[in-house]
């Protein structure tokens, strides 16, 4: 698959076909464990879901593959679309976060989940409404929990464990909910403590690590998109 712009700076050059949609595989009972334990660094999603990741190698290797990078899509507001890339680099791996535009226009990044991590990416008040625009694959809870590890924000209220909870149970977690959740908002995000403000109708952030800073370009593109 391709994702405008998104491999050009790589050095040496990654060949495009590296680039796989693997939406196939999120109907895996052993999906979502995988995935947030891969994007949130933690093996608590294994316990709270009652698997055994040595039971669901396949998986793993479908997700850590160095050679197809997997690329999961979720549709947003104005028709453009978040593309969650798994960069299996073998020296440098990362989850990155982008948007990318209805009108073909190369992707932007808003999240990066790495050793020179980015972001964050989304508000609370931006994940939970996103979560609950029209999709003809994924439910809420899914698109909550794709977008959950781009979120940081002050703001983010004491009802918020509950809520990602719920969503957990839904996919299938069947113990631990709430601490998992606690874990899933809290951590690996070394950009918190950050703020949003939203100035001239658009929204922005003010932490040090951000890619939607005041002075973003694609700021209009993001509220398009997330609200």
């Amino acid at each position: 698959m391709r994702i405008l712009g998104y491999l050009d700076a790589f050095r040496p050059p990654v060949p495009a076909e590296t680039l796989v949609d693997r939406m196939d595989i999120v109907d895996d009972p052993a999906f979502w464990p995988f995935f947030l334990a891969f994007v949130n660094a933690t093996n608590s999603p294994f316990d709270a879901f009652d698997i055994d990741p040595a039971d669901s190698s396949a998986l793993d290797s479908v997700l850590t593959d160095e050679s197809r990078w997997p690329v999961f899509t979720i549709p947003v507001g104005d028709g453009h679309r978040v593309r969650i890339v798994l960069n299996n680099l073998p020296d440098d791996p990362s989850v990155e976060y982008l948007l990318d535009p209805a009108d073909g226009g190369n992707a932007v990044h808003f999240a990066n989940l790495d050793g020179h991590f980015r972001g964050p990416g989304m508000s609370w008040a931006e994940l939970t409404a996103t979560s609950l625009q029209p999709d003809p694959v994924l439910s809420p809870a899914e698109r909550m929990l794709f977008l959950l590890p781009s979120l940081g924000d002050t703001e983010t209220p004491a009802t918020a464990p509950r809520i990602i909870a719920a969503a957990l149970t839904s996919v299938g977690a069947t113990q631990s909910q709430e601490a998992l959740a606690v874990e899933l908002i809290e951590a690996p995000h070394f950009w918190l403590p950050v703020t949003w403000r939203t100035t001239d109708g658009v929204t922005w952030c003010s932490g040090t690590h951000a890619l939607r800073t005041k002075d973003n370009p694609a700021l209009r593109l993001f509220g398009a998109a997330f609200s």
